[in-house]
């Protein structure tokens, strides 16, 4: 009885710990749940991107259908020499979310890396720290396209990201419209 007991125990502290290593992100840290996608601007300068980007930290959204609770950004840091740009976003419930963005020039084009990651404690952040970032980009009203990396959200979980979850584990590419992809109709509707 005893022996069963601690072995069970074991076992579900073994998941757990495995878990909180499988979950963690090149993006992000150890036991806090993140998102980082990719996006490809179309003939766009990344200079210009950056100072749009820090806009959006200052004054998120330009698109009106996002969610307010995802429009609580704080710009934290640009350096136009490393091409970077910084900041935060703040939820009603205490949740912070820190996000960081790298931008590359890639002849007309400009890429860029974006991670975002959960300040507190977390191993699932059902599409929080996606949304986070998606939004930042659709905001600039701009088309793109996106690749999703690795994001520590749980597929499927209680209805939460159903038009995402089933990229988790690899990554994809869809050419994006504004206010034509179903990853917005969520992002809105929290």
């Amino acid at each position: 009885g005893v022996a069963i007991k601690i072995m069970n125990q074991l076992s579900k502290i073994t998941l757990y710990l495995l878990a909180i290593i499988v979950t963690s992100q090149a993006c992000g840290k150890l036991g806090h749940a993140s998102c980082e996608l990719t996006w490809s601007f179309h003939n766009v300068q990344c200079g210009e991107l950056l100072t749009s980007f820090a806009n959006q930290f200052k004054n998120c959204c330009a698109v009106g259908t996002v969610d307010p609770k995802y429009t609580n950004y704080k710009l934290n840091n640009v350096d136009s020499n490393a091409m970077t740009v910084s900041g935060q976003i703040s939820f009603g419930d205490g949740y912070v979310d820190q996000q960081n963005l790298k931008l590359t020039q890639n002849g007309n084009d400009c890429n860029v890396v974006a991670c975002s990651v959960s300040k507190s404690w977390s191993i699932y952040d059902y599409c929080a720290n996606y949304c986070d970032i998606h939004n930042l980009a659709r905001g600039l009203q701009w088309g793109f396209s996106e690749t999703i990396g690795k994001c520590s959200y749980v597929p499927n979980s209680k209805g939460k990201c159903p038009a995402i979850a089933n990229q988790q584990s690899k990554d994809y590419t869809t050419a994006f419209v504004v206010g034509e992809d179903p990853k917005d109709t969520y992002c809105n509707n929290q």
